[in-house]
């Protein structure tokens, strides 16, 4: 007990003295400080977004337990998609042993009127055991019951606490009663808990009917909770002996697809990991150009008091001492850099979400400052207080005590000019990094503006309309509604045509589906080709050139023979040196 106090003692001891030290050095300690302030504050802000979009577990109980169940392409123009067409995940929660639940959702955004002036409102249809997969349960109400996935029911709908309360002002009433989404009528079933949003931050859930159809399906996120005792690995074992006995399409092969069971976490931060572990990596080197540049403002402060650590060392005091005291002035320094760094944090967190694209970062909502980024500041300061300050330590009391007495600061001066200059060519070789790696992106982000997309983007506006089933029932009548909107849309001031395609090019959902060759040639193995459906006008709104052959007009109709327009890459792939225009596919 007696050796603690002591310890203590002199723990104080040197921090009052490092602290009137650093006192009679204004200039060098503020510009310490703030070279310090920078490289701790923005680790501390890039961790502060690792930490709440990487490491900050799911809002769920057991989140170690929630996998998606994935079986798709093994390599796709569009990245990893994750999720089991309709008809495999009815078959594999048929035969299910290792998951508790299992549960498929799409995004699904409706209009909501009758509360208030008509919004559209995000929100997402779930199979029935969406919520005991995630073990989230309404804060009032129920949630859906396992017959209301079946076309025919009474239509149920769950609402976010965050819509509860600012269309329906928070009353309890509206459970049991029925609102109008997109035209139909829903009945209120639960009020969800408060900042639950999954997925896709979704404010309402209404229950998603699956049917069994092996010729057209949708791929959609699947989910599931691992019973205890079985692992990742079982399930994995379980999913591929599953899809190893699905029949394949045509020209397909085992080879090109993968099954796969990853943690829940990937479906929000899969795309947007290696982007911010970079930015982190990155920042890291602009913290250690801070140390080495601190370590050499402290080598110059070394050569002025050499002579007092050898008076001191003449008085008694031993070399661990010294390097104790000087590591302390080093720590006190970094601790004052890491307060500051922390308050430029403050600000530089949401300076740091404003400069993400638009929808890009998942989890936004998690990103704060907490114990936990405090700790990873504070403890940051202490290391890199140890890290710049333990070489000049050690060289500035390496020295003989005559020596020390008689030599002059000019020449101490001078014996510390090679560490000196190792820690300059640090500083720049780590710069070089820097600006080298920023130099690259640049040059891909410019190389990525200039792409060709194949259309001309500019002066082009796009907007969205969902019919609803409730009023158009019938392929004619939508028809008949796109084909008025388009002809008033093309007459307004200032348009200068006006088009339709069912999904939005280069946007997050792709239309596929197979076709065949005529006399029956095998397509190339792992084949994948986009085919959105256009109006006749598309090709001239959006500036695409055809190369040859015609485009679409208003006599291509339903009781025309069928005809396609093919990109000039599928024409090379599968006509090469041929004349595309008149075959038949």
């Amino acid at each position: 007990m007696m050796d603690i106090i002591v310890s203590l003692e002199t723990l104080a001891h040197d921090v009052r003295y490092a602290l009137r030290s650093l006192y009679k050095s204004p200039g060098f300690t503020a510009v310490v400080i703030l070279i310090l302030a920078l490289g701790i504050g923005a680790n501390t802000a890039v961790f502060t977004v690792v930490n709440g979009v990487l490491l900050r577990p799911l809002p769920f109980p057991d989140p170690a337990r929630l996998f998606l169940i994935s079986y798709g392409p093994r390599e796709g123009p569009f990245g990893a998609r994750f999720g089991l067409a309709d008809y495999h995940y009815l078959e594999f929660r048929r035969q299910n042993q290792l998951f508790e639940y299992i549960a498929s959702f799409s995004f699904h955004p409706v209009t909501l009127t009758g509360a208030g002036d008509p919004v559209r409102v995000p929100g997402a249809i779930v199979t029935p055991d969406f919520s005991r997969v995630l073990r989230v349960y309404p804060a009032a109400g129920r949630t859906f019951l396992p017959e209301e996935d079946q076309p025919g029911r009474n239509q149920a709908v769950l609402l976010s606490d965050k819509l509860w309360r600012s269309r329906f002002g928070g009353d309890l009433n509206v459970l049991g009663k029925t609102i109008s989404l997109d035209g139909v009528g829903y009945n209120v079933i639960g009020i969800m808990p408060v900042g639950f949003a999954f997925p896709y931050d979704a404010e309402l859930w209404t229950p998603l009917s699956i049917q069994f159809d092996q010729r057209n399906s949708l791929t959609r996120p699947v989910i599931g909770r691992l019973r205890a005792g079985s692992s990742q690995q079982q399930a994995q074992s379980a999913l591929e002996a599953f899809t190893h006995e699905l029949p394949l399409a045509f020209s397909e092969t085992r080879n090109d697809f993968v099954a796969r069971i990853v943690p829940l976490k990937e479906l929000l931060v899969g795309d947007i990991r290696k982007s911010l572990l970079i930015f982190a990596g990155a920042v890291a080197f602009v913290l250690l150009i801070a140390c080495a540049h601190v370590a050499n403002l402290l080598l110059i402060r070394a050569a002025s008091r050499r002579q007092e650590m050898a008076v001191r060392a003449a008085l008694g005091a031993g070399r661990w001492r010294l390097i104790r005291q000087l590591l302390t002035e080093s720590a006190l320094l970094s601790i004052g850099g890491g307060a500051a760094g922390t308050l430029l944090t403050v600000w530089g967190v949401p300076a740091l979400v404003a400069m993400a694209p638009g929808g890009k970062l998942p989890r936004i909502e998690q990103v704060h400052i907490d114990v936990w980024v405090l700790a990873f500041s504070f403890g940051l300061s202490v290391l890199t207080g140890i890290a710049f300050g333990l070489v000049p330590a050690f060289r500035v009391t390496r020295r003989r005590l005559r020596e020390s007495l008689s030599e002059g600061a000019r020449t101490l001066a001078g014996r510390h000019e090679g560490l000196r200059s190792t820690l300059v060519v640090l500083e720049i070789g780590l710069a070089l990094v820097l600006l080298t790696g920023a130099g690259l992106m640049l040059k891909s982000f410019l190389r990525m503006r200039a792409v060709d997309p194949g259309f001309r983007p500019q002066n082009i506006l796009t907007m969205t309309v969902d019919l609803p089933d409730s009023q158009y029932r019938s392929a004619m009548q939508i028809q008949e509604f796109h084909e008025r909107s388009l002809a008033k849309l093309a007459n307004l001031p200032g348009v200068l045509g006006a088009a339709a395609v069912n999904w939005m090019p280069l946007g997050s959902l792709l239309m596929k589906g197979d076709f065949k060759l005529e006399g029956g040639r095998q397509l190339p193995p792992r084949y994948l080709v986009d085919k959105p459906s256009v109006s006749a006008d598309y090709f001239r709104v959006m500036g695409i050139r055809l190369l040859s052959g015609r485009s679409f007009t208003e006599h291509d109709t339903e009781s025309a023979p069928g005809v396609v327009i093919i990109s000039h890459s599928v024409a090379r792939r599968l006509w090469p040196g041929e004349d595309p225009i008149g075959k038949r596919i």
